[in-house]
């Protein structure tokens, strides 16, 4: 909207679209004429353009304007000429000018697609329409509308929109005033005739090869990482290091998520440079015609922290015996410079793959298996309960789901395995010298098999072959799971057949007793366990144990015997044992046949 009275300025850039030339490429429509400026070579800027949007809301709010639907005839206004996009529009050649109104028809219309909603989909909206007849017979229309829709920014655009006519009265050029005078105080993107205008912003660059990008700071010195005592062997990642750092030794830190180690600082050794080996064989000598040339290489540890390994390969090379020559990184880029210089038929040999066979390494002899003892309350031959060292022969071994590692250890508190009774906090550890054993519960929880050492005393726990220690457990090893594997894959497999009859049956390390009911009908099992009060054995009911166990679980008299004799108790029955022929044979008399 244009006045006289007060001018008011917007400020402008360069149009980013024809970078200010006002010239684009030829379309049928425009021509070469920029679309973008409409050939002016400028635009409006951020600042310019919500400047201008608002001075053009509160200009239409203000009493300076009419809006469209309130035009009467003898009305003096402001016409608005655009160039129209329609060819043959009848307002197209209009210019602009105060003119008189003579008649109006004011009409309602409905414009379907002509609106954009927030989401982007176009609406239909309500319009204002003014056939406006001056009285130079010139004819205008225009349009107008209250819904936000049609003024959304992707709404087309056409050329009788407007938000208002300017009105020609003394009071209305006062209000049109006042309106410029304070967008100009308001927003830096405006100004008023006379004033000094804000700094004109920067051109666009519209490549970004045109760009040119600002220097980067210098890297920040990186903070001493803090530090920990290690634990496990690594390679020392200080420059020009890179030796070995045994478990114990040196430090670590977290780097990149994991942790890394070091020697202390001035405990690095000296670095220790390759030696040739003595039985390798003498590097071969080529003529000038069919040179021979021999690649050596060594580790180049960089000066500098750098993203990648901590060391590479720096290269050099010999030509027919003569000086060695550097070369540097890159053993392509060095095959490549060789060929091109002595020809593609030159004959390279890479040093360290020509290293002499070694020997065939002796298998040491597997060591003696270790024997643990551990002492138990067992009954005595002349009566009472008397303390009986017993031996464990080794190794043994522990079945759980925790990841450890060699020196970790074991210890009560928390519950490892699903093995025996134990609750949320456990009060022992347990450990087996059966490797199928431990290799069941670890089968159970998903986990690993572990060779472990007591620290202390320990006691017999649910079986002869399980034992269990208030102490933690020293790992010593952890087995492959080929190795954990191997019983189970070697031993011949049995065929499980359903039980028929009672007995004593083995399952696992676990004894169960099986028997008949009542009334003769099913068999159930129970489970041998320690009694309450520590002293002897009872048996407890062992719910669906009885679906598990198979004819081939079922154990020997001598087998129930030797984990009578262990218990001091009849394997059978439980009862205590007193006559010296039934503690030697493990259960009573009349129990024996039973088993």
């Amino acid at each position: 909207m244009i006045d006289t009275t007060v001018k008011i300025h917007f400020q402008t850039e360069p149009c980013g679209r024809c970078n200010g030339t006002g010239q684009h490429s030829f379309n049928q429509r425009d021509g070469r004429l920029c679309w973008g400026c409409h050939g002016e070579k400028v635009r409006h800027s951020r600042l310019g353009r919500a400047a201008f949007d608002a001075y053009e809301k509160a200009l239409a709010k203000s009493a300076g304007t009419v809006a469209v639907r309130d035009l009467e005839p003898g009305m003096r206004i402001r016409s608005q000429a655009f160039n129209s996009a329609v060819s043959g529009d009848a307002f197209a050649n209009l210019p602009a000018a105060w003119r008189t109104v003579a008649t109006v028809t004011i009409t309602e219309k409905t414009r379907e697609g002509w609106g954009v909603s927030p989401d982007g989909f176009r609406v239909n909206v309500n319009v204002t329409c003014a056939e406006i007849t001056f009285d130079d017979d010139e004819t205008w229309r225009a349009e107008e509308s209250d819904d936000l829709a049609y003024w959304h920014k992707s709404a087309p655009s056409l050329s009788g929109r407007t938000r208002g006519f300017l009105i020609d009265s003394e009071e209305a050029r006062a209000v049109r005033d006042a309106v410029r005078i304070r967008i100009a105080r308001r927003y830096k993107g405006a100004w008023l005739d006379g004033e000094e205008p804000p700094a004109a912003p920067a051109p666009r660059l519209r490549k970004s090869a045109d760009m040119k990008p600002e220097p980067a700071p210098a890297p920040a010195a990186k903070p001493e990482p803090r530090t920990f005592p290690n634990r496990y062997p690594g390679d020392c990642v200080r420059p020009g290091c890179g030796q070995r750092v045994e478990a114990g030794a040196g430090e670590c830190y977290r780097e990149g998520g994991r942790y890394v180690t070091r020697h202390k600082e001035g405990d690095c050794p000296a670095p220790v440079e390759e030696q040739a080996s003595a039985e390798t064989a003498p590097a071969p000598v080529g003529t000038e015609s069919d040179p021979v040339v021999v690649l050596t290489r060594s580790k180049l540890y960089p000066e500098i922290a750098r993203p990648g390994p901590a060391w590479r390969w720096s290269y050099n090379y010999t030509v027919n015996g003569g000086p060695n020559c550097q070369y540097g990184t890159g053993l392509t880029s060095l095959r490549d410079m060789l060929r091109r210089k002595f020809g593609r038929t030159v004959r390279i040999v890479e040093e360290w793959k020509h290293k002499p066979t070694p020997a065939p390494a002796t298998t040491p002899a597997a060591p003696e298996p270790k024997t643990y003892t551990h002492t138990a309350l067992t009954y005595g031959e002349n009566g009472g309960y008397v303390e009986k060292t017993f031996e464990v022969r080794g190794p043994l071994y522990h079945g759980g789901g925790a990841r450890l590692r060699e020196g970790d250890e074991i210890k009560t508190g928390r519950r490892t395995n699903p093995w025996g009774d134990e609750g949320r906090k456990s009060t022992c550890v347990h450990f087996t010298n059966r490797l199928e054993v431990a290799a069941a519960y670890a089968e159970k929880s998903g986990g690993h098999v572990f060779e472990v050492e007591p620290t202390g005393d320990f006691s017999m726990g649910y079986s002869g072959d399980e034992y269990k220690s208030t102490h933690p457990l020293t790992v010593v090893r952890r087995l492959t799971r080929d190795e954990w594997h191997a019983p189970a894959q070697t031993a011949p497999a049995k065929k499980r057949t359903p039980l028929t009859e009672p007995g004593m049956y083995r399952l696992d390390g676990v004894i169960y007793r099986v028997q008949e009911t009542r009334d003769g009908g099913r068999l159930y099992a129970k489970k041998l366990t320690r009694a309450e009060s520590g002293k002897g054995a009872e048996f407890e009911y062992a719910r669906g144990a009885v679906h598990r166990l198979s004819a081939v679980d079922r154990m020997t008299v001598d087998e129930a015997a030797d984990v009578g004799r262990e218990w001091s108790v009849c394997i059978v029955c439980t009862a205590e044992l007193s006559n010296p022929e039934s503690i030697a044979r493990g259960m009573g008399p009349v129990c024996a046949k039973n088993v």
